[in-house]
């Protein structure tokens, strides 16, 4: 499929008006991996971006998944309202611009996490099996399994049972 229509299609499928089902097969014709995942009304993802969405993952409504990394978002995953996966990012350039060469990663958020709200992950990150990222976080570093995470930059403030 060409990157036009599968622009188009993922540009359609943010619609509120378009069905879950037809929602998901726009998803897929786009190139996008999304197994039985539910995804909500208002999802954008860029052009480049590889997604890979593991089985009963859930997306709420207008995420944003950045356009030129890869993203996995594993098994049983939730994504709050409004997350953005920031999967670019640059090298800080001279004085007169600062935003250098820019580079991407991937973003990996395993299995069993949620992620509050409003949270930003950037490029690189992993997201550890079972984590909570609290609303508005912003994570800069990979987590470690089965913790909360809270703040800008995120910290681990919390332990949870396994």
């Amino acid at each position: 499929m060409s990157n036009r229509i599968g622009g188009t299609l993922r540009k359609l499928q943010r619609s509120y008006l378009i069905p879950k089902s037809i929602r998901t097969r726009m998803l897929r014709m786009a190139g996008i991996d999304i197994n039985d995942a539910i995804v909500s009304p208002g999802l954008h993802i860029g052009p480049d971006v590889r997604v890979r969405i593991e089985p009963k993952a859930y997306i709420n409504a207008g995420c944003f998944f950045d356009d030129a990394g890869e993203i996995h978002i594993g098994e049983y995953v939730h994504l709050g309202p409004g997350v953005t996966l920031v999967t670019t990012d640059h090298k800080i350039g001279a004085a007169k611009k600062r935003a250098g060469t820019p580079f991407s990663g991937t973003i990996r958020i395993e299995k069993g996490s949620w992620l509050g709200a409003r949270s930003v992950v950037f490029s690189g990150v992993t997201i550890a099996e079972g984590c909570i990222v609290g609303a508005g976080a912003i994570v800069t570093k990979s987590t470690e399994p089965h913790g909360v995470y809270v703040g800008a930059p995120a910290r681990r403030i919390r332990d949870l049972p396994v």
